[in-house]
């Protein structure tokens, strides 16, 4: 989506001391500002820390994807 891995850092010891902490990654907007909001939400959602934030499937982020390309409205994360 932005090029570049949600995690940057100095050093991959720096990368999983951000990830060991559960700090969440940048949005997409930051390094492309034309991101969609809903697009934005979708992808930060997927990568959230917990698992429980996460999509339930691979399939539940792939109907959000179809119904964000087609122009529905995204579900309410549980």
């Amino acid at each position: 989506l932005c090029g570049v891995p949600p995690y940057d850092g100095g050093s991959v010891l720096d990368v999983a001391a951000r990830l060991a902490r559960g700090d969440p990654p940048a949005p997409p907007s930051a390094r492309r500002p034309g991101v969609p909001p809903a697009l934005e939400r979708i992808a930060l959602r997927a990568l959230a820390h917990a698992p429980a934030d996460r999509f339930p499937s691979a399939e539940a982020m792939a109907r959000e994807l179809r119904g964000w390309l087609d122009g529905a409205p995204p579900a309410r994360p549980r």
